[in-house]
């Protein structure tokens, strides 16, 4: 029998640490995701599946230990599906976001990239029937608008930043897709089992992609698998499997807000690592983008609020 919550080594009245504390680290954490990655001197489509899959093996003794398995096992049919097909939509989003870094700035790729929040909202409105507000319609015109804004910067750098924000923005879809999804899933399941799934599907599809892709999976420059382990750990496990964890404490919608800080996180950290300062219209786009998300998770947040009240 699949248990409700999260009580794999957490069976306790109350989390054993601050929810809030957890989301800081969880922010501080992905905001290294693209610097590891600009790091990584190996394929795009090579570190995506490296990620996902040293995130899954990271997984397997504490499976072990913990009753992971038994809780595989007792899967229903259509539950595991949608576990699986979170981690498909996981797989894409990677491979598309990774490959956006390779073309385009880390602050124009991080800034596309999180528009997944009005995705997110879009798609709950369409694929379960959820009501949009009229503030989401205006976020969502001051978002595309800035990243049109975004675009045009781009554009006098060159062909290939427009094909960096292209895949950045498909990257944003696939999140919010993964999101959506992963949001059914885990009310009836737990968080070890669930990441586990995702994170192994994830890296199948990423996989397989390399093989059908050639992609060189091996004969890398000395330092580029520290990067690809420090990827595993920090942005995803202390990153996303922590937002999920944190989820059994505090509404998404908080966690939502505070994903505003990675794009400012990362950028900074590129400037610092790489000197890479982003053309001038990507502040003005970036603002808008930020303000459309911003207005997403508010009125999302006001909404839930209402709802608890």
């Amino acid at each position: 029998m699949i248990e409700s919550s999260d009580q794999i080594g957490m069976k306790v009245s109350g989390p054993p640490a601050p929810p809030s504390l957890a989301v800081i680290m969880g922010v501080t954490a992905v905001s290294f995701a693209a610097i590891f990655i600009r790091l990584c001197q190996a394929p795009p489509l090579a570190v995506a599946f490296y990620r996902m899959a040293l995130a899954a093996a990271v997984l397997v003794p504490v499976m072990v230990g913990r009753r992971g398995w038994s809780q595989l096992t007792g899967l229903s049919r259509p539950l595991l599906m949608q576990a699986l097909l979170a981690g498909l939509f996981l797989g894409l989003h990677m491979g598309t976001w990774v490959t956006s870094l390779y073309y385009t700035s880390v602050a124009s790729s991080m800034i596309l990239v999180s528009t997944q929040s009005i995705f997110a909202v879009l798609l709950s409105h369409f694929a379960i029937k959820e009501r949009v507000s009229r503030t989401v319609l205006v976020a969502v015109t001051i978002a595309l608008l800035g990243s049109v804004i975004i675009g045009g910067g781009d554009l006098q750098v060159g062909r290939q930043s427009l094909i960096g924000d292209g895949l950045a923005l498909m990257g944003g879809f696939l999140a919010a897709a993964y999101m959506v999804t992963g949001r059914m899933v885990r009310r009836e399941l737990p968080l070890l089992p669930y990441v586990f799934l995702v994170y192994s599907s994830a890296a199948v599809l990423l996989g397989i992609g390399c093989l059908v892709s050639g992609t060189q999976m091996w004969g890398y420059p000395e330092g580029t698998f520290l990067w690809l382990i420090l990827l595993a750990l920090v942005p995803t496990h202390l990153g996303h499997t922590l937002f999920n964890w944190a989820l059994r404490y505090l509404p998404a919608y908080v966690i939502s807000i505070s994903l505003l800080g990675e794009p400012v996180g990362s950028t900074t950290l590129a400037y610092f690592v790489f000197g890479e300062a982003p053309p001038a219209l990507t502040f003005a786009g970036g603002a808008l983008v930020l303000a459309g998300v911003y207005l997403v998770v508010r009125d999302q947040g006001r909404r839930v609020a209402g709802v608890v009240g």
